[in-house]
């Protein structure tokens, strides 16, 4: 499950940066912005697809939430 989630945020990061970049590319820093979000739409995605589907944790989110930024920071 892991690894379907790390590819598919892997996928969804690719899809999100090639939608953008074309859209942007009258902006300075087309390739920056692009990225950063498609880097939180994937980093969204593996949260909310890792916790309630690879490790099915039903409990509070702040907690999993913040240590979850800061492995990804």
């Amino acid at each position: 499950r892991f690894l379907v989630v790390g590819a598919t945020n892997t996928g969804i990061t690719f899809v999100v940066f090639h939608s953008l970049y074309p859209i942007l590319t009258h902006l300075t820093l087309a390739a920056a912005a692009a990225q950063a979000c498609a880097y939180v739409a994937g980093a969204a995605f593996s949260f909310l697809a890792n916790r309630s589907w690879t490790f099915a944790h039903g409990g509070g989110v702040s907690g999993p939430l913040g240590r979850f930024l800061v492995a990804q920071a």
